[in-house]
């Protein structure tokens, strides 16, 4: 179970779209890029994790921002999926979380 994450995927055609993807993602809505992936014969594809709706409002700009820049092939959102599709499909394994507290304060 991966506790209500959803994973967002933006498939473009050319590294450019794939920049001007993540970029409009990130700063659109609080979402981790897990990774980018060469797909092949210049399709290169984005992986989003995050909330249900930050995933969804992420992946949207980052889908309208590729396509104003370049070539989108693909956008979609998968809430909360199945087990072993994050580490066995797309390869992001979770470890514990990190505190980012300071404690020298």
């Amino acid at each position: 179970m991966n506790g209500g994450r959803s994973l967002g995927l933006v498939e473009t055609w050319g590294f450019v779209s794939l920049v001007a993807a993540a970029d409009a993602a990130l700063k659109t809505a609080p979402v981790t890029l897990e990774s980018c992936h060469e797909v092949g014969d210049g399709v290169v594809a984005l992986v989003l994790t995050g909330s249900v709706a930050a995933v969804q409002i992420a992946v949207e700009a980052g889908a309208s921002h590729a396509g104003r820049v370049g070539t989108l092939r693909m956008a979609h959102v998968i809430a909360r999926p199945a087990g072993g599709v994050e580490e066995r499909v797309i390869g992001i394994t979770r470890t514990e979380e990190v505190s980012t507290t300071r404690t020298d304060e």
